[in-house]
């Protein structure tokens, strides 16, 4: 479970993403008049989501597992879109919902949700990828290859990794990855972990 230090250091790298999106407005769709029914907890205002999330309550639980159908559903139904959260965890999308809806306590949760998936969308996953799977510790981390692609061409443009850039992890990604790691002050974990990726995506081009 991350720790509150480490959450504020998560979210603080999400700062790209919130500065945009704390000016956007709301949805715009349904009816001719730009009306639409909203279900289940996305109706439910933001001030709401921020109070459930601080007490870490079963409810918090629904909304985070509304904005991940949400998000499903906008990978289904969105053009050249796979996966609209390019390996965002939903830690990270619920942090960036909260940083939108601490400016905007009055609007829905589905709206919050909305702003940050098409903020994330130039981001996302076009096309079907293999998912790579990379010890870390003790455990593992899945990413899409797609992903440790991307990953490979921002640090190369960087010059620290000197490989193909081909979305296969391997000891000089690793190596790679420990270098930027070092560079950014982050952890020296040698894997695209999340702090990691929050991190490579606002320098990737």
């Amino acid at each position: 479970m991350a720790t509150k230090k480490s959450n504020k250091k998560t979210l603080a790298l999400l700062v790209f993403i919130a500065a945009v999106m704390m000016s956007a407005s709301a949805a715009s769709a349904g009816d001719k008049a730009g009306n639409y029914f909203v279900r289940g907890f996305g109706s439910q205002p933001c001030e709401r989501y921020l109070a459930e999330r601080k007490a870490a309550s079963p409810a918090y639980l629904f909304f985070r597992e509304w904005a991940n159908g949400y998000i499903t559903a906008y990978s289904q139904f969105g053009a050249e879109t796979y996966d609209a959260a390019a390996d965002f965890d939903l830690d990270a999308i619920s942090g960036v919902v909260a940083t939108f809806c601490d400016g905007n306590k009055k609007v829905n949760f589905a709206s919050a949700v909305y702003v940050v998936t098409r903020e994330l969308h130039k981001y996302r996953i076009e096309s079907q990828s293999p998912v790579a799977s990379i010890e870390a510790g003790k455990g593992k981390i899945h990413v899409f290859e797609e992903t440790v692609r991307r990953v490979q061409q921002t640090l190369k443009q960087q010059g620290l990794y000197k490989g193909a850039v081909d979305g296969k992890f391997g000891k000089g990604t690793a190596t790679a990855i420990s270098t930027y790691q070092k560079k950014k002050k982050l952890p020296e974990t040698g894997v695209p972990d999340r702090r990691t990726l929050l991190a490579i995506y606002q320098d990737w081009k």
